[in-house]
């Protein structure tokens, strides 16, 4: 597939240069200034003399204007290009590469052969054809120089290897077949009229990804890409539609432009798009700048309304929306106002926002959900601070969409709780294995200063547990714990109990010297039981009174006494119904429990160390039912730096963070709208009253939206309201207001979609139905819903052929099939056939999908995959005006995308994967990984140093930056995987490519063929 340059305009590339000819210069050099500090000059590390001469994304330089691609054999080079040079053949194995000396290594071996471009002023390294000022790093002088065919490979056509790996010179004859050719995608994404840049976090400059059109048709490839909306044509996208007229996709000015399916690789640069902007009519709120809720706090599938209920059965859209009540402000931003006095509506008890309007001499204001007219408070005009006149325009509640207001008493059924934390420890002997005793110790000790506790009420306590439970008397005076233990299971009891839930500051000296001791403890004498039933019944008891917080550290099946279990895992289970079994819990008990737990205000969190298995299924409704994290680390060792830093990083992230106390949520939208169904972790105590002992920033909360009539007016209200009690002892009230537009056509609809939020609010569904139900329900659910939503009605959204055999669908929706395979591809989802995924990992990715917010489950589903061997001049340095680090330019998540001299890095929350090519040049390794050859790096979890160089620096901010984009929830694995590196590890990195076939799961192309079939059968 030929690549157009992706700059902002095309110009014609000169014909090719004859043999023998010198080189021109490049024009100009790569890169702008940086910003904060002296940027260096882009390393460029030069071929070697078998590198061929390819830009960096390995594909061949596109023809000129007009002209076609050339066609030549297999493994020649492009016309214009330097042959590489011939010198004898190394093995796969052979010795390291040459000395690195650019002036040789560019010098011509024999006659005919073009002569070496000139040096880089900058830098004395060779110059390379420029793409859009990114350097890159080229192929390692150790790959051979042999031309190689299509059909040959160590001298033979035949055998495994020959038919699965493809290598430079083969892949640069492929790209010029006549396949698809690329257009950059507009300079802004626009969603309706309104337009948004591509990255928030990347400069004007950034290099666009492509945008794929229909092979075989004309375009003019020296026009300059329109800025025109790519979903929709309306009123001002002329320029656009004609451009797409002539391409064949469009013939009428009123059509709008569809995705040709099928016709290409997704669109994966779409991932990076903010959500569509929702337009609000003119003089919606009674300030005159738009009053916004942001998508960090609610974010709907759809950001307009239907106005009947058969609009929305005929668009067979997904209506949902997904909620983050308790979102903390981030680094930089503002922090939310905070209001003293609550105006409320006295019949729907809607809480005084933007969009509420005055009346009667403004002595009256109109609630904008049940449209009642209330007094306007007396002091409403003034400042009780200042004692002074204050303009109600510039009440925050008018101009904020997301206030706190503080709580007065009759919010209050009791005295403020203080955060209180109980930790339950497992001590047996799989605990003594695997080491992770002393880590969860050590983790505890270094977070005690970062424990909310402003005004030093905090309360904590120490259980732990094997066959018998031991508790730990502390008190102010004394510096040394005792240890009291209670055999006695069937009924446990509390000794000494005003001596066990302690207040931190107070008992300091003896909470330190019990958490430095612990590790040592108990290898002595281990035990194999682990009674977490009876533990959870002391613990209750021993907070019954004033609520809080119980986090397990698990590593064994729990075999004792109340909550006992038995390994039930079945490896034959596995595309059988019985697999579907093992997702439900096996006893009640843990179920009964946690109810009796909702009413005293306590949750109970999960950190399990399970290197077998300990039927997570069981115990998971504790995490679910009272809003409680559960974190997960399979195949956990202490003696592993990676694991141990893992843990320790969540450990102290899971203490250190704010959390909301006894809290309740409510959900309130205009009439006419119902909230049938919720999902993530809560109990749900009304239809739309959310009971919450304990809420964390990181918790995402889905409701399905349905209409029960007509909407009347123009605009549509939701408001959340979070009561809860903050660390430091203030019972307050978080209120989010988001208004969305009533629209009475399908087009106008559709343009509102938000796909990203889409498969977010479909993945949270379907993994609630497939713990009710059944995985292959859930999987059935997914396909079902992502097929009505690409068989529309055509006619009404005005789209129009894309040609034979192709699925013209609305660029809205133009990624849903890929999100699509992701989700079922995923390992909550995913029909593994006969490869048996352990049904505890299953379960953990159900929790996952059940609580991460869409910015957070995205690239959870769908991984981010980037190319750090050729970053853009700009990428790895802060914007100079957000600040923020510029990422890369995303690859599609195919295998295609690897080549032999690359370094790739493929990002997920809890996981990421740095992948190495053999053919990795020598400079590169020695500037990421401080090694100096390829055979030097192993296999495996790996800890990147950060290095005394440009480049180093620049790939750890955009691991950063990344691990930034998912709120730090998790410190994810990396893993270091080799070209040649073990089978296990090399599944584990392509289980993520999720264009590529796995297992029995269809490819994407496979998956586009699937969606047409079942399209031309209904």
């Amino acid at each position: 597939m030929a690549q157009m340059p992706p700059n902002s305009t095309q110009r014609p590339r000169p014909p090719p240069a004859p043999a023998g000819a010198p080189r021109p210069p490049p024009p100009g050099q790569m890169g702008a200034s940086y910003p904060v500090r002296p940027r260096p000059p882009p390393l460029q590390y030069p071929p070697g003399p078998g590198a061929p001469r390819l830009p960096p994304s390995g594909r061949p330089w596109p023809p000129a204007p007009g002209q076609a691609p050339p066609m030549r054999p297999m493994g020649e080079p492009q016309p214009g290009m330097m042959r590489p040079p011939v010198r004898p053949p190394t093995s796969r194995t052979g010795s390291p590469a040459p000395p690195y000396n650019p002036p040789q290594a560019y010098a011509p071996s024999r006659p005919g052969m073009m002569p070496p471009r000139p040096l880089n002023s900058t830098n004395g390294y060779p110059s390379h054809p420029p793409r859009s000022g990114t350097p890159s790093y080229p192929l390692s002088p150790s790959v051979s120089d042999t031309p190689r065919s299509p059909t040959s490979q160590s001298g033979s056509a035949s055998g495994h290897t020959a038919r699965r790996r493809q290598y430079p010179d083969q892949i640069a004859s492929v790209y010029t077949q006549p396949q698809l050719q690329a257009v950059a995608p507009p300079a802004s994404y626009s969603y309706g009229g309104s337009t948004a840049p591509m990255n928030a976090s990347a400069p004007a400059q950034h290099p666009q990804a492509p945008q794929y059109i229909v092979p075989g048709e004309a375009s003019a490839p020296a026009a300059a890409p329109s800025p025109a909306p790519p979903a929709y044509s309306g009123p001002g996208v002329d320029g656009m539609q004609n451009q797409f007229a002539q391409m064949g996709l469009g013939t009428a000015s009123h059509q709008a432009v569809p995705a040709a399916l099928l016709a290409g690789p997704p669109e994966i640069w779409a991932l990076e798009q903010p959500p569509p902007p929702v337009e609000l009519p003119p003089n919606s709120a009674l300030v005159h700048q738009p009053v916004l809720c942001g998508p960090q706090h609610i974010r709907s599938t759809v950001n307009c309304m239907p106005n009947t209920p058969a609009l929305m059965k005929k668009s067979k859209l997904l209506l949902g929306m997904m909620f983050t009540p308790f979102k903390t402000p981030e680094e930089g931003e503002p922090p939310l106002p905070v209001v003293n006095e609550i105006v409320r509506c006295r019949r729907c008890r809607t809480y005084f926002n933007p969009f509420v309007q005055f009346t009667d001499s403004l002595y009256k204001w109109v609630c904008n959900m049940c449209h009642l007219k209330n007094d306007v408070p007396p002091t409403f005009d003034y400042d009780p601070h200042s004692q002074s006149p204050m303009d109600r325009f510039r009440r925050p509640e008018l101009n904020h969409a997301v206030v706190e207001y503080l709580a007065p008493a009759p919010y209050m059924s009791r005295p403020p709780q203080p955060p209180v934390y109980v930790f339950v420890i497992d001590v047996s002997f799989d605990a003594i294995s695997n080491g992770s005793i002393g880590v969860v110790a050590q983790a505890i000790l270094e977070s005690l200063d970062n424990i909310p506790n402003p005004d030093g009420r905090a309360l904590v306590a120490f259980l732990t547990v094997d066959k018998a439970l031991q508790f730990y008397s502390m008190t102010p005076e004394s510096t040394e714990p005792q240890m009291l233990v209670v055999p006695d299971l069937s009924d446990p009891f509390l000794p000494y109990p005003n001596q066990l839930l302690v207040n931190l500051a107070e008992c300091r000296g003896a909470v330190e010297e019990f958490l430095s001791r612990l590790g040592e403890m108990f290898r002595s004498s281990p035990s194999t039981g682990f009674a977490l039933g009876p533990a959870l019944v002391a613990a209750k008891r021993l907070i019954q009174h004033i609520g809080g917080k119980i986090v397990v550290y698990q590593s064994s099946l729990p075999t004792e006494q109340a909550g006992a279990l038995q390994d039930r895992e079945d490896a034959k289970a596995a595309g059988t119904a019985k697999e579907s079994e093992l997702l439900k819990p096996a006893t009640s008990f843990y179920s009964t429990f946690i109810q009796q737990c909702l009413g005293l205000q306590i949750s109970v969190d999960f950190f399990v160390f399970a290197s077998k298995y300990v039927d997570l299924a069981s115990v998971i409704p504790l995490a679910k039912t009272s809003g409680g994290s559960v974190y997960m680390y399979p195949s956990f060792l202490s003696t592993k730096p990676e694991d141990v830093h893992r843990v320790a990083s969540e450990v102290k992230r899971f203490l250190a963070r704010s959390n909301g106390w006894e809290a309740v949520f409510r959900i309130r939208a205009s009439s006419g709208i119902r909230f049938p169904a919720y999902y993530g972790h809560h109990f749900l105590r009304s239809t739309d009253l959310l009971t919450l002992p304990n809420v964390t920033p990181d918790h995402c909360y889905a409701a399905d939206v349905t209409l029960e009539n007509d909407l009347s007016g123009n605009m549509a209200y939701f408001q959340t309201a979070l009561l809860y009690t903050s660390s430091g002892g203030e019972r307050r009230i978080r209120v989010a207001t988001l208004a969305l537009p009533i629209v009475t056509q399908m087009r106008d609809l559709f343009r509102g979609i938000d796909q990203q939020a889409t498969i977010a609010m479909l993945a949270k569904k379907a993994v609630d139905r497939a713990v009710n139900a059944k995985l292959e329900d859930a999987r059935k659910a997914v396909e079902g819903k992502m097929l009505d939503m690409v068989s529309l009605d055509r006619s009404e959204l005005g789209l129009v052929s894309a040609g034979m055999g192709q699925i013209p669908v609305p660029r809205a929706i133009n990624l849903l099939p890929l999100l699509t395979l992701g989700l079922l591809k995923h390992d909550a989802l995913a029909a593994m056939g006969s490869f048996h995924l352990p049904s505890d990992l299953r379960t953990y990715a159900i929790t996952q999908v059940l609580t991460m917010a869409p910015e957070v489950l995205l690239p959870y589903l769908v991984a981010r995959f980037y190319a750090l061997h050729e970053l853009p001049a700009e990428a790895g340095y802060p914007d100079a005006q957000t600040q923020l680090t510029v990422l890369p330019p995303l690859l599609n998540l195919s295998s295609e995308k690897l080549v032999r001299h690359g370094l790739f890095l493929l990002f997920t929350p809890t996981v990421q994967f740095m992948w190495i090519g053999r053919d990795i040049h020598p400079g590169l390794l020695q500037d990421i990984f401080g090694v100096s050859s390829y055979q030097e790096l192993t296999s495996g979890t790996f800890t990147l140093t950060p290095r005394d160089n440009d480049m180093s620096q620049r790939i750890h901010a955009i691991m950063a930056r990344l691990v930034s984009l998912t709120r730090h929830l998790f410190d994810p694995t990396l893993y270091l995987i080799k070209e040649d590196a073990a089978a296990q590890l090399r599944s584990m990195f392509h289980a993520h490519l999720t264009e590529d076939k796995a297992h029995h799961i269809m490819s994407y192309q496979q998956f586009l063929s699937h969606i047409r079939e079942k399209l031309q059968a209904k």
